[in-house]
């Protein structure tokens, strides 16, 4: 099998000498090792000077359609002495009777003139043999390759005799000063699809199988038998297929990162900007003062607007679309005394559970938390019920509508707010809660990251005006803002990672913070005891607040493994509390007080 891949090569670089010069080319075994070695050519006839041929190894003869008769040949070749026997038979010579060999783009057949399928299919091969008498039965041992495999082997000899090596770029393609006859044949595209199929079929045949099952894929694709001898044929001919597949891999990977820098400029809205100062970039002028210049504003353009993309990600940047307010409310003076007030009189008449004193966050986990800024609590309620007013009439039409059609009642309140709202900076709102991200705070009363559900006074108040708790999954029984501060302090006085940490770690009041925070929220703060609820709802961490669980892994906190927060968690919702206030009248639907 040897001698007939050998075969197929020493007729393939018959042809591509013919077409570099084209005349008959008889070509040696002997020589085969070298197929861009330039041969001397003669009018009619091409001969080859160099040593006899071995007298086991018949010479072979490719006809490139310019070929003299057989009789031609074998004097001008007895002339030569390029045969020792001096047979005359033309089976014993190794003579082809096969049709000229010629680069087709394969679309029309050269006999018939009729359009016939680029790819490969039965009747779309070439077979060689080394002689009539070697096989017996018809040729058995006959090699077949298609037409296709047999233009990319010419082409790759061809961009070697023009270029000096195999070094072909994956996007290359014949041009007509390359050569006329393989104008717009893409050689790196079809050396991708061959060696792609070569890999999957050493790698998973049954794969492989699979896609050459169908029938779609199978046009598209190198015939089995081509995957089989391609590599022989390519080693002979000496591709450097390792180095190739390499440099191949390396380009891809420079083309996924220039992909990836593209998608950026372009996202930032700057590409033309960027193209036009390297469109116009010359080297004498890159020392230039204006052109540096020119190069930190391109830069400082792309930080900004790559920083106001990545900005308007963010959530707590994002608007809420809300209709224009229907009424011109204002805030009510002593609101939030007359609810207390009012709250009172139902403990002392209906209900005594309600205002009982109870240990507050900030008595239980120790230091200070300013949850509401420079705003405070009063305001969050002022702002929550100014926001019902505004909205009081738009409301009380969607009531009136829903009743009269039978469609959901669906009112505009607070509870309907997203984390992302926050009272505008306009009129009608007063001038200091212009900013009030109220929205946000509702999301953190609803999560834990405010004390307010299990709060004795601010629960109360809450669930007086109605508010919305929500199923409680991703309530956080703990601080996360005091978490974090007292872990970056730690990390930065006792050292990274935590390794162990007491149960009864308090922060000093003498402690000093570690670039972050005040005085007042480290001091005094009873660290140990954040840390060990925070690992008690680790598995809560893990499933709503993914960001959050990987803080607390990078600060060395791994040794729970992961396959007992997946078995040892199971959600459960919250008790949601009655209404305490009974004489309040409700919307069917339960979601809107009308007082």
């Amino acid at each position: 099998m040897h001698f007939y891949a050998t075969a197929i090569i020493i007729k393939l670089i018959g042809a591509v000498n013919g077409y570099i010069a084209p005349h008959c080319t008889g070509i040696p075994v002997d020589r085969a090792s070298a197929p861009w070695h330039t041969y001397r050519h003669t009018s009619r006839s091409h001969t080859v000077r160099g040593p006899a041929v071995c007298s086991h190894i018949l010479p072979l003869r490719v006809s490139d359609g310019h070929d003299r008769t057989e009789d031609d040949y074998l004097a001008t070749a007895a002339n030569a002495g390029a045969l020792e026997s001096g047979d005359s038979n033309p089976e014993a010579l190794g003579v082809d009777t096969c049709p000229s060999l010629t680069i087709d783009d394969g679309h029309t057949d050269k006999g018939t003139g009729k359009e016939s399928h680029p790819c490969v299919e039965d009747g779309d091969s070439m077979e060689f043999a080394r002689d009539s008498t070697s096989e017996k039965g018809g040729g058995a041992g006959n090699l077949k390759i298609s037409r296709r495999l047999w233009k990319l082997l010419m082409a790759l000899l061809i961009y070697r005799a023009k270029h000096g090596d195999y070094v072909v770029d994956p996007t290359f393609k014949f041009t007509e000063a390359d050569e006329p006859r393989l104008k717009g044949f893409c050689l790196g595209a079809e050396l991708d699809s061959l060696l792609e199929s070569i890999k999957l079929h050493d790698t998973d045949i049954r794969l492989y199988n699979k896609i050459m099952a169908d029938p779609e894929r199978y046009k598209r694709e190198f015939s089995t038998q081509d995957i089989v001898e391609a590599p022989r044929l390519l080693w002979l001919i000496g591709f450097p297929t390792a180095t190739y597949l390499k440099a191949r891999d390396k380009w891809r990977q420079d083309m996924l990162r220039t992909k990836n820098m593209y998608r950026r400029l372009k996202n930032a809205g700057i590409r033309k900007e960027i193209g036009s100062f390297r469109k116009d970039f010359k080297e004498d002028t890159e020392g230039d003062p204006a052109r540096l210049d020119q190069i930190k504003k391109v830069l400082i353009e792309f930080i900004i607007d790559h920083h106001d993309y990545e900005r308007a990600k963010m959530s707590f940047n994002k608007i809420q679309k809300l209709p224009s307010p229907s009424n011109r409310a204002r805030v009510r003076p002593g609101l939030l005394k007359g609810i207390v007030t009012t709250l009172v009189e139902i403990k002392q008449s209906k209900n005594s559970s309600i205002l009982t004193k109870k240990p507050t966050r900030d008595e239980i986990e120790g230091g200070h938390h300013y949850a509401f800024y420079h705003w405070s609590f009063e305001d969050v309620i002022n702002c929550m019920v100014l926001f019902n007013d505004m909205y009081m009439d738009y409301n009380r039409e969607l009531l009136i509508d829903s009743e009269k059609h039978g469609t959901p009642f669906t009112p505009i309140t607070f509870n309907t707010l997203k984390p992302e709202w926050r009272v505008p900076s306009e009129d009608p709102w007063p001038e200091n809660l212009w900013g009030l991200p109220l929205g946000a705070w509702l999301e953190k009363f609803r999560n834990g990251d405010i004390d307010a559900k299990q709060h004795w006074l601010r629960r109360d108040i809450l669930d007086y005006l109605q508010f919305d708790w929500g199923d409680g999954l991703k309530y956080l029984t703990f601080t996360w803002d005091k978490l974090v501060l007292g872990l970056l302090w730690y990390i930065n006085i006792r050292g990274f990672p935590i390794m162990d940490m007491a149960p009864q770690l308090v922060v000093s009041n003498a402690e000093l913070v570690a670039k972050w925070g005040k005085p007042e929220e480290i001091q005094g703060l009873k660290l140990g005891h954040l840390f060990y609820s925070a690992l008690d709802q680790i598995q809560v961490l893990r499933k709503y607040y993914p960001q959050r669980y990987e803080f607390m892994r990078e600060m060395g906190i791994d040794h729970i493994s992961t396959e007992d927060l997946d078995l040892g968690y199971r959600p459960q919702p919250h008790h949601k509390l009655e209404s305490l206030s009974h004489h309040a009248e409700v919307s069917k639907d339960g979601r809107y007080l009308r007082d």
